[in-house]
């Protein structure tokens, strides 16, 4: 964040402490654990903490002011009250984001949101400086906090957007006010919260309703959803249309039938750009990544860009930490690390790379529950069942009780079955699953964030169940 006067706050907070000195200030802290000197320390309050506990921690760590929602006379700097400290922060966002004349993408979708992020964020980088948002700073708090690290060197900003419910997106979109929305996938993840597929899909288009006149959609154009986008696009944004497919009418179209994976799940595909012709060499593991390629390409053809640079820049990234990561486990296993979250789409795509895999040794798909699916979550974990029928696995691993649902359909298929094995959390199978294991198996774990299934990542590789 640039520095700024603190009269700037009060303008923007329409409030007013009661001392504001004729100083600058140089960022916004939610968390004494981090830098505070010379920040404005914003007091967030949750169900399991409350930021104004450590508003004298701040004073005494260097915070030249405050925003809350309750004055402390027992601290000297000054402090803001507002009604809402989550609201201000939000409020802050926007006001310093309007500074700045800048490509800002907001990515959102069900699935491949993160990886496209950051595949979009290794190209723009190629070009020029490009904000992207970090880890999960994807809500109501990341969004606003990643915002506020905007400097005059950016030439573009990458801004995942992710929801939990209806106007959730709305929120996030009009601070960060994006000139280029896209959309991954329409699934279903947070069906739970939103009732159905295709309210997910309205949600997911709030992002399209804060386009500006002249701004640009990016939509998939395989999507069953794909007229719902269209429609609640602004009359006279622009609309690019992606996707996997020979529909000539995607202006950015990667073709099913040329997509080849090699033997490490690396793949390379042809894609038409505009009409012209251009081949691509993956260098992340998972087919599912074609679609996510193909989605960053389309916003290489909205900016403008030069794209055999953007294809280069593509080619050097290397996956996303936790996001089909492939590890080499000093114990003889190869790990395919694909914990940080799931959804049926997404769960099948990753038993689709381990196939890739099995060759290699046997292959042993570790899968959790899958969360927030409300009652599509017994349908949901029976289809991906129905897939591991399919699958080359010697031994399924099944964690949670949701996740029996997939055991429980594999079993019904006339096909030669995987062994099984369950275990009630990830604790658990962390402690039982080297016992289950043999030299050269390829081993996915895949589960809701929820599951934490990380720790089983880290026992496979050789770390112990505290990583």
């Amino acid at each position: 964040m640039i520095s700024l006067p603190l009269s700037w706050l009060s303008e923007t907070l329409n409030a007013s402490p009661q001392n504001t000195p004729n100083s600058d200030f140089t960022g916004i802290c939610t968390d004494t654990r981090q830098p505070v000197a010379g920040t404005v320390f914003l007091a967030l309050q949750g169900e399991n903490s409350d930021g104004h506990r450590f508003l004298k921690t701040a004073e005494e760590r260097g915070a030249v002011g405050a925003v809350v929602a309750q004055y402390d006379p027992a601290v000297t700097i000054p402090q803001w009250v507002v009604n809402d400290t989550l609201l201000a922060l939000g409020e802050i966002a926007l006001a310093y984001r309007k500074r700045f004349r800048l490509p800002v993408i907001g990515v959102t979708g069900s699935v491949g949101k993160t990886s496209t992020k950051e595949m979009l964020g290794a190209m723009l980088s190629a070009f020029a400086p490009t904000l992207i948002s970090a880890k999960n700073y994807n809500n109501e708090i990341g969004v606003p906090q990643t915002l506020l690290q905007l400097t005059p060197e950016h030439r573009a900003a990458v801004i995942e957007m992710g929801m939990r419910g209806m106007g959730q997106i709305e929120y996030l979109a009009r601070i960060a006010q994006p000139t280029i929305g896209l959309i991954t996938q329409i699934g279903v993840t947070h069906i739970e919260l939103i009732g159905s597929q295709e309210g997910i899909a309205l949600a997911k288009s709030e992002l399209l309703t804060q386009l500006p006149p002249d701004g640009t959609a990016i939509l998939p154009i395989t999507s069953p959803y794909a007229d719902l986008l269209e429609e609640r696009t602004p009359q006279g944004t622009q609309i690019i249309w992606y996707g996997v497919t020979n529909d000539e009418n995607a202006n950015v179209r990667a073709l099913p039938d040329s997509i080849r994976i090699d033997e490490s799940g690396k793949p390379s595909f042809d894609v038409v750009i505009n009409s012209s012709d251009y081949s691509v060499s993956l260098n992340a593991v998972g087919a599912h990544h074609v679609h996510n390629a193909t989605a960053a390409l389309a916003v290489a053809f909205a900016l403008w860009l030069d794209y055999d640079e953007a294809i280069a820049a593509l080619e050097l990234w290397e996956g996303a930490e936790g996001r089909m990561t492939v590890r080499q486990s000093p114990l003889g296993y190869r790990v395919l690390d694909d914990c940080y979250n799931a959804a049926p789409e997404s769960m099948t795509a990753s038993l689709a790379t381990l196939g890739r895999f099995a060759w290699r040794g046997g292959g042993v798909a570790i899968l959790g529950d899958m969360r927030e699916l409300g009652a599509f979550a017994e349908e949901a974990h029976i289809q991906v069942g129905r897939v591991v029928q399919d699958s080359p696995i010697r031994l399924l691993v099944t964690v949670g009780a949701l996740a029996e649902g997939i055991a429980a359909e594999a079993r019904r298929s006339e096909k030669p079955l995987p062994a099984f094995a369950h275990f009630p959390d990830s604790k658990a199978c962390a402690a039982g699953i080297l016992a289950l294991l043999q030299e050269g198996d390829a081993v996915l774990v895949k589960g809701s964030r929820a599951m934490e299934m990380e720790s089983i990542v880290s026992v496979l590789m050789g770390k112990g169940s505290e990583g």
